[in-house]
């Protein structure tokens, strides 16, 4: 996945340059969202192929999610200094708001029961760490990045 490889390599390899970061946010947020409405527009019902693929594709972008988190507890301070925390805290909330529209749209989509509950429960991780990322970047959690200096 392409956004996995941009967003995380700009937080990696450039954690001293957080306008390069959220650029590379804003065009991963681009093209998960290009991707999500074809999903979405392809179908009106997944067969089980296609629900395997989907589930792949939660659980990946979920693993993303959680090497994200951990990124940005790492840059959280120097955001926080910039005074930047309101624009990342906006890139969170968009990626909140767009996977809980995807999930909430995929879901009843889905074959049969059992890919349901395993898609529902990849969605539960990715959700949770997106959750994790918007918290951290929040009012309070920014705040009390600052008193670290």
């Amino acid at each position: 996945m392409r956004r996995a490889t941009s967003e995380v390599e700009a937080y990696e390899s450039d954690h001293d340059d957080l306008n390069k970061i959220l650029s590379a946010s804003d065009k991963a947020f681009e093209q998960i969202q290009t991707t999500v409405k074809g999903l979405n527009a392809a179908k009106s019902y997944y067969s089980k192929d296609d629900a395997e693929a989907l589930s792949d594709f939660i659980h990946h972008a979920h693993q993303t999610e959680k090497r994200l988190l951990k990124n940005d507890k790492e840059i959280v301070h120097e955001v926080q200094e910039k005074k930047l925390c309101k624009k990342f805290l906006e890139k969170m909330n968009t990626n909140l708001d767009l996977a809980t529209k995807f999930l909430k749209d995929t879901v009843p989509k889905l074959p049969n029961q059992e890919y349901k509950e395993d898609i529902t429960a990849e969605q539960a991780y990715l959700l949770q760490f997106i959750q994790e990322r918007v918290n951290l970047y929040s009012g309070d959690s920014c705040k009390a990045a600052a008193t670290y200096y």
